[in-house]
Formats: structure tokens, C-alpha cells, sequence
């Protein structure tokens, strides 16, 4: 999926024309109606898999930072301890391997963290989720070097690829913080 253009800034009337001039044969357009703020835009929907779809970037005066579900609410948010989901990006450490994650993409029911860099490293997949107000770990397993995709190259937590969850990462044990993966692998977090 590629971004051309954007149009923003139309009101609140629910009403707009768009006229997309005259195409070349057998194109395909499409259209996705993001919410926005002055300062931030909103969800651009889901992927069939449930998890946030990557944001457009550098389409013009309407690129704003993503705030996605839950980050506009001011009255608490859907996770544990009133939290609101994490936006895409965001990135930390594991408290106690000091491994580089970042976030892929994350929502009230859901979220993808992944290794922050190809080299992997050894993450408390558990105690992270419930740093950012998730209750459950749910499936995890390799990426084979990329960062928020599945063995391919180009991904990042801007431009997702697949969620793939094969079960690997599993093998490097457990300490008094629980449960240990490692290697290039990313996990979700359930609420």
C-alpha cells in the first residue's frame, strides 16, 4: 500500500467531494478517513489480524504524529490502571537485560512489540506488556532480523510487515522475573 496524496482539514460536516482527477487505465484508488486534531491524527483501521495498520508518511501538511485508540480519551484509558494503548514507536529497554524494543503497533485489545534491532536480544516479554497496562502474554516467535515483519527487509515500526508468531524465541529460560525470549522476536500483549 503507497500514499499519494491527502486532503485534511475538512470540517466536521461528515460531507466532502474528492475529485481525483483523470486516472491512467486500471488504477486503483483508495480512500482511508483518518481523524485529527491540531496537533495529532488518529487510527488508520485495522488489519485483519485486529493490530493498528502502519500510518502514511510524508503526505504533506496532513502528517501529524499518530495518537492511535485511546490517546485522545481523558477520563482513563481501556487498559490495566486506566493506561491508553502506546503509540507505534514508542521504544524502551528491558528493565533487566537492558534489550532495545519498540513498539509495532498497539490498540485496547492488542499490541505488537518487537526487537528493536537485528541483533535481537533477551526481553521480559511479560513484565514489558504489563509496564504498558497488558495482563497477558500472547504469541511470539522470529523474525528472522526484521524489525516489526516477518523476513523481509524494509520493515520498521512505520511500515509494518506481516505479524508472524511461529513460536520461536522461546528457549532461553526464565528467571525470577518470569519467562525469558530472545533472539529477533516479536510478541503480543493482550489485555
Amino acid at each position: 500500500m503507497s500514499w499519494t496524496a491527502s486532503l485534511c482539514h475538512l470540517g466536521t460536516s461528515g460531507n466532502v467531494t474528492v475529485d481525483p482527477g483523470s486516472p491512467a487505465p486500471s488504477p486503483i484508488f483508495y480512500f482511508v478517513v483518518v481523524a485529527q486534531d491540531a496537533t495529532h491524527e488518529g487510527s488508520y483501521g485495522r488489519k485483519s489480524s485486529g493490530l493498528e495498520r502502519p500510518e502514511a508518511m510524508e503526505v504533506g501538511a496532513c502528517d501529524l504524529p499518530q495518537a492511535v485508540q485511546g490517546s485522545f480519551q481523558t477520563n482513563g484509558g481501556c487498559l490495566m490502571n486506566g493506561k491508553n494503548p502506546p503509540p507505534a514507536c514508542t521504544s524502551g529497554q528491558d528493565p533487566e537485560t537492558f534489550s532495545p524494543y519498540v513498539i509495532c503497533s498497539s490498540a485496547c485489545n492488542a499490541a505488537w512489540i518487537a526487537n528493536a534491532n537485528s541483533d535481537g536480544g533477551f526481553y521480559h516479554a511479560l513484565q514489558i506488556c504489563q509496564t504498558f497496562g497488558d495482563s497477558t502474554l500472547g504469541q511470539f516467535g522470529g523474525t528472522c532480523g526484521s524489525v516489526c515483519g516477518y523476513c523481509q527487509g524494509g520493515t520498521s515500526c512505520k511500515m509494518n510487515g506481516p505479524p508472524t508468531f511461529d513460536g520461536s524465541g522461546n528457549d532461553c529460560g526464565s528467571d525470577e522475573i518470569g519467562p525469558i525470549l530472545c533472539e529477533t522476536v516479536p510478541w503480543q500483549c493482550l489485555r
